[in-house]
C-alpha cells in the first residue's frame, strides 16, 4: 500500500513533467500518449527496486526517458532495416522515364495552389501519395517533393504511415 501511495502521489507531481520528456520523442497526440501508459507501467513496475537514492521525481524522470530513448532507438532500427533491405527497390524509381517530368509537374501544381490556399486563410494542406504498397514509390515521390517544397520556403511535414508495416504483396 505504501508503494501504490507513492506511485500516485509521484503521478499527480511529477505528470505535466513527464508528459513532456514524451511529447519531445512523439510524433502525435496518440504516441504521447502511448509513451506515457508505457513510461508508467515501467514506473510501477519498478517501485519495489526505488531506494531514495535520487529524488522520486529525478526518478521517475530517467525512467520516463529510458522508455522513450529505448523506442527510439527500436524506431530507428526498424527504419535501417526498411533502407538496406529496400534500397534496390527505390532506386529502380527515378529510373522511369516519367519520373521526372512527373515530379516537375507536382511541384509547379502545388507551387500554384499553396499561395491559394494561404490568402484563403487555410491553416495546413493535406497532400498525400500513395500507391500498393506505401513502401517505395510513395516515400520516394514524398521525400523528393519536400525537398523541393522546402527549397521554395514552405515547411512540410511528412509522414510516412506504413514504413513499419509488414510488407504487402499485390493482388
Amino acid at each position: 500500500q505504501r508503494l501504490e501511495s507513492t506511485f500516485l502521489t509521484g503521478i499527480e507531481q511529477n505528470q505535466q513533467k513527464l508528459l513532456r520528456v514524451c511529447s519531445v520523442y512523439a510524433q502525435d497526440d496518440d504516441d504521447m500518449k502511448d509513451l506515457f501508459q508505457e513510461a508508467l507501467i515501467h514506473i510501477w513496475q519498478s517501485m519495489p527496486s526505488f531506494e531514495e537514492k535520487s529524488s522520486l521525481s529525478t526518478w521517475m524522470f530517467r525512467i520516463t526517458l529510458n522508455v522513450c530513448l529505448r523506442l527510439q532507438s527500436k524506431q530507428l532500427k526498424k527504419m535501417e532495416r526498411f533502407l538496406k533491405m529496400d534500397s534496390i527497390r527505390i532506386a529502380h524509381i527515378a529510373e522511369d522515364p516519367a519520373y521526372a517530368a512527373s515530379l516537375d509537374q507536382f511541384e509547379q501544381l502545388l507551387l500554384t495552389l499553396i499561395p491559394r490556399y494561404e490568402v484563403a486563410d487555410r491553416a495546413y494542406l493535406t497532400i498525400a501519395f500513395g500507391c500498393t504498397g506505401g513502401r517505395h514509390r510513395s516515400v520516394h515521390v514524398t521525400e523528393q517533393i519536400g525537398a523541393r517544397l522546402r527549397a521554395a520556403g514552405y515547411a512540410p511535414n511528412l509522414t510516412h504511415r506504413n514504413l513499419t508495416s509488414p510488407h504487402q504483396e499485390s493482388l
